[in-house]
């Protein structure tokens, strides 16, 4: 073994691909792979990626942990973006087959965790010419996900790309013996030519002009750069910013979504200049300086410079980017548009759309030669053949032909790998966060229902479904206590956690997560039509509930309403991609269901008009009007004391947050505020009262009531308020029929403490 990947590595350098090595075994096995490749390379240039950070409190952990931040050559399943723009030439990626923790090696072999497809997809991104990456998964995991065997079948296509499997049960070679090898290109390395400030291609040349053309032409004229990964962009940036700061007196700004990010920014900014003066968040050279500003710093404090850079710009949420649009006349976006990004399609969809709007005169590079790796790198191809990453959309006529709808299982998508395609493809150009880890949950989620729309046996339409809900007493009390928040039930679990609706985990949702048309056959009516065989679907499969969640808008949701759903929730902050509220609609199927559906509906649109003066104060007047013309009949039934005492026993009990509890809170101090004022109850004081009736009532901000009461800050009147509506929860009526039993037991014990 150890010969083996000794050679592998060898061979890779010399040819200057990049290569994969799928370890598939059972722990020990995999532990001791490691430990071999570990022996064989210089440990400064492996990244390292666990799916979970770990959570040993010894202190010589605490040690390590401290190093391996300053090396910073760890990731994990949180903080794994931090590393693009960095690079490396080793990647050992536990995709699941050794237990998590800081050095690969843990002795339960129980602990494994899901293949993190989006990570492996986007650190991939940060290995250079040569690289190896080594990835671990356990035998269980490839026998039991699809997904998995699609990936390990793929890999054979590509001659650097192997598998060693510890056993052959899982019959590897079966797996990849209807895929034949693309070997090695035998292209010979070309000399490079010497280019104009020291870049790599014509591309990064002129993207390096344009940089500067930014500053020296119109003011107005913003410029987008896009790429792949690993073409060079961050370099330009570099190499342009460089250039302007040795004409003197400069003042460049660049910011990115995590300072990490700039690693190969300041790394090529220091090449170019030797004799620049380092500083905390930046460099000085002469007269002139580039620093480091947060995006959110950015836009608040309106800092003067000559130009600002932005470094990654896809993930940076789009509201942000438009207002940087507007504060700042000459500004560069740089960002890669890789389908691994997640929110890249939310900048080249939505952003893009934008700027063509706001800055007809903004210029557009988009560049393709990679620089990191080779034209023909395997491992590239290899990404974007397993995860489906290169969408596209075929080209159709504007007539069609009769339409016909189709329910596939995910093993029908496994064995028909252009269906697979068609489907997957048309799901990543219809919305804007779409990831590779949707690829995964296609093929490998049994809670999965896909329904499909043809015509001419073109897919046309889809939509990607859920089933949520109705899970066992055990479970639900571990989630009402937040002891377990269960992977999906999106649904459910918001009714509990936001609406307080203790029977949400009581009934069978069925939730569309997806639903997308192709583009030149929208407006045709298809959306709608399946849209109505969804809910056929639902009610033949005994659902109780057809529901969605998505970034709403005015148009958006009249489609929805119009379809007969509802409102059941509109979330207080805007979603960081789209820059729109995420809205939940759902409508009833049965009987059993309608009863709790009117309630969901009653109670949004009663709480609805108290968050209108503040949560909602900034909401569009038209989705505002759209929301408000399908209040329903029972919408205008009031809440009740009983149902209002339980949300505030809730709030007291730490199970909702206040913004969610904020128009119950409201209501039952109203109910209560006159035994308050007449002394009857003592238990809070003025400044207490204060508090509450400037929050509650005038809805005025923490930060202002703290100053003007005498606190030290939001904080302080946060956590002030939950201490009094604590108190007189336990002091009005708390022995009263509408208030829960646990906290009358609990009443009763403090009383007797």
């Amino acid at each position: 073994m150890q010969r083996y990947i000794a050679e592998k590595i060898i061979n890779l350098k010399a040819s200057e691909q990049r290569g994969v090595l799928i370890c598939v075994g059972e722990q020990v096995w995999l532990q001791q792979t490691l430990a071999i490749v570990d022996d064989l390379v210089n440990s400064e240039q492996v990244l390292r990626f666990n799916l979970n950070a770990p959570e040993n409190d010894s202190q010589n952990t605490k040690q390590n942990n401290k190093q391996n931040q300053k090396q910073n050559n760890n990731a994990d399943s949180k903080n794994y973006r931090h590393q693009l723009g960095r690079e490396y030439g080793y990647l050992w990626f536990n995709g699941g087959g050794i237990s998590a923790c800081q050095d690969m090696c843990n002795t339960d072999p129980s602990l494994t965790t899901p293949f993190h497809v989006d990570a492996f997809a986007a650190l991939s991104g940060t290995l250079v010419k040569g690289a190896l990456s080594v990835v671990f998964l356990s035998a269980e995991q490839v026998s039991n996900s699809l997904f998995l065997k699609r990936m390990l079948a793929i890999s054979a296509r590509f001659s650097d790309i192997d598998v060693i499997a510890q056993h052959q049960t899982l019959d590897i070679d079966k797996l990849r013996a209807n895929c034949h090898p693309t070997p090695a290109s035998n292209t010979p390395k070309t000399t490079p030519v010497k280019l104009p400030f020291d870049c790599k291609t014509e591309e990064q040349v002129d993207a390096v002009n344009a940089i500067e053309q930014v500053l020296l032409g119109h003011r107005d004229r913003p410029l987008v750069i896009s790429a792949d990964r690993g073409r060079g962009k961050s370099t330009a940036l570099a190499i342009a910013a460089a250039k302007i700061l040795t004409k003197g007196d400069k003042h460049i700004v660049v910011t990115a979504p995590h300072p990490d990010s700039l690693q190969i920014f300041y790394q090529q900014l220091k090449q170019h200049l030797p004799d620049a003066r380092q500083k905390q968040h930046g460099i000085e050279y002469g007269d002139s300086r580039i620093e480091f500003i947060p995006v959110d710093v950015l836009l608040k404090q309106k800092v003067s410079a000559a130009m600002v850079l932005v470094d990654e710009a896809a993930g940076i949420p789009v509201p942000l980017l438009v207002q940087l649009l507007a504060d700042y006349h000459r500004i560069v976006f740089a960002s890669t548009i890789h389908g691994y990004e997640g929110a890249g399609r939310g900048f080249s969809q939505k952003f893009m759309a934008l700027l063509r709007q706001q800055k007809p005169q903004h210029r557009h590079l988009h560049m393709q030669q990679p620089i990191r790796w080779r034209d023909d790198d395997m491992l590239e191809r290899f990404s974007f053949d397993s995860f489906l990453l290169a969408a596209t959309l075929p080209e159709v006529a504007d007539d069609f032909t009769e339409l016909t709808y189709h329910q596939y299982q995910a093993k029908q998508l496994y064995q028909d790998d252009e269906l697979l395609s068609q489907i997957f493809s048309l799901l990543v150009c219809a919305h804007y966060q779409t990831k590779p880890s949707d690829l995964k949950l296609l093929l490998d989620d049994e809670h999965v229902h896909l329904l499909v729309v043809k015509a001419d046996n073109l897919v046309c339409g889809v939509s990607l479904m859920l089933a949520e809900g109705e899970l066992d007493d055990a479970l639900i009390r571990q989630i009402k206590l937040g002891k377990r928040r269960p992977k999906g039930h999106l649904l459910p679990q918001s009714l509990l956690a936001h609406g307080g609706f203790e029977q949400a985990f009581k009934y069978r949702y069925l939730r569309i997560v997806r639903i997308a048309v192709l583009p030149r056959w929208q407006n045709r009516g298809i959306g709608a039509d399946l849209l109505g065989k969804c809910l056929d679907y639902s009610r033949n499969q005994s659902f109780d509930f057809l529901c969605s969640s998505f970034g709403v808008n005015a148009p958006l949701l009249k489609f929805w309403q119009n379809a007969g759903f509802s409102m059941a929730r509109l979330g207080f902050s805007r979603d960081k991609a789209s820059g729109e509220h995420s809205a939940m609609v759902l409508q009833a199927l049965n009987k059993r269901s309608e009863e709790f559906a009117a309630q969901i509906s009653s109670e949004f649109y009663i709480n609805f008009y108290y968050y209108l003066a503040e949560e909602f104060s900034a909401l569009a007047s038209e989705l505002t009007s759209q929301i408000l013309a399908n209040k329903r009949p029972h919408s205008s039934v009031d809440i009740s004391p009983s149902r209002d005492n339980q949300i505030v026993a809730k709030f007291v009990d730490g199970a909702m947050v206040y913004s969610s509890c904020a128009a119950s809170l409201s209501r039952w101090l109203k109910a209560n505020f006159a035994d308050i004022q007449s002394d009857k109850i003592t238990v809070i004081s003025d400044q207490d009262k204060a508090l509450l009736v400037g929050k509650l009532w005038q809805r005025r901000s923490f930060s202002d009531i703290a100053e003007q009461i005498g606190l030290t800050g939001k904080k302080a009147a946060y956590k002030q308020l939950q201490q009094a509506i604590r108190s007189l929860y336990l002091h009005v009526d708390s022995l009263d029929e509408s208030a829960p039993d646990e906290m009358i037991t609990r009443k009763r014990h403090e009383d007797e403490l």
